[in-house]
C-alpha cells in the first residue's frame, strides 16, 4: 500500500500544473474511484473523491446492519433498531433535537436507548432508518401513509412531500 501510494505521490508532484486522476484503493481492487486532484497554488493540491458519499453511506449502513459502532437503539413497538445516532440526526430534525436534548446526562452511556411514542409503525420506521442509510426509499403502496405519517412526526419533510405527492397520483 505504502508503494502505491509513493507511486502516486510521484505521479502527481510531476504533473504540477495540470489535473491528475489517480485511484484511492490499488490496482488489486476490482472497484476504481476517480479522484480528482488539482494545484491551487505552488505545493497545494485539492482533490474531489466523487464516490466518497456514496462509499460512506454505503459503509456505514453495513456497520448498522452488522451493528457495529452503532450508538443508539429505537424501540418502535416491541422492536429494536439499531443505528448511528449522526446518520439519523442528519435526515431528521426531531431525531436531532431527541438526542442532543438529553446529551448531557447520557454522555457515559456507550449505546442509548429510546423508546419511539407517536404510534409509528415498524415497518415504515425501518424504511425511513434505510432510507437515511442508503438515500433511496421504495415503499410498497400499502405502507405509503404509515410512512408519511412517521416522516412527517420525524420532519423529514423531503420523504413527506413525496408521499404526499404519491398519494395524490
Amino acid at each position: 500500500m505504502i508503494e502505491y501510494n509513493d507511486r502516486i505521490n510521484r505521479r502527481i508532484m510531476k504533473s504540477r500544473k495540470k489535473k491528475v486522476f489517480a485511484r484511492i484503493s490499488p490496482p488489486t481492487d476490482t472497484e476504481t474511484t476517480p479522484m480528482e486532484f488539482s494545484k491551487q497554488s505552488e505545493g497545494d493540491f485539492t482533490f474531489l473523491d466523487e464516490d466518497l458519499e456514496r462509499n460512506t453511506l454505503s459503509a456505514l449502513n453495513m456497520m448498522r446492519k452488522n451493528r457495529h459502532f452503532c450508538d443508539v437503539i429505537l424501540h418502535v413497538g416491541n422492536n429494536e433498531i439499531h443505528a448511528h445516532r449522526a446518520v439519523l440526526a442528519s435526515i431528521s430534525p426531531y431525531l436531532f433535537e431527541l438526542f442532543s436534548s438529553d446529551q448531557e446526562q447520557k454522555r457515559n452511556e456507550n449505546v442509548i436507548t429510546y423508546k419511539m411514542n407517536g404510534g409509528f409503525e415498524k415497518g415504515a420506521f425501518e424504511l425511513l432508518v434505510d432510507y437515511a442509510y442508503t438515500a433511496q426509499l421504495e415503499i410498497p403502496s400499502t405502507q405509503v401513509k404509515a410512512v408519511y405519517i412517521a416522516a412527517s412526526h420525524l420532519k423529514i419533510d423531503r420523504v413527506a412531500r413525496k408521499c404526499t405527492g404519491d398519494c395524490e397520483e
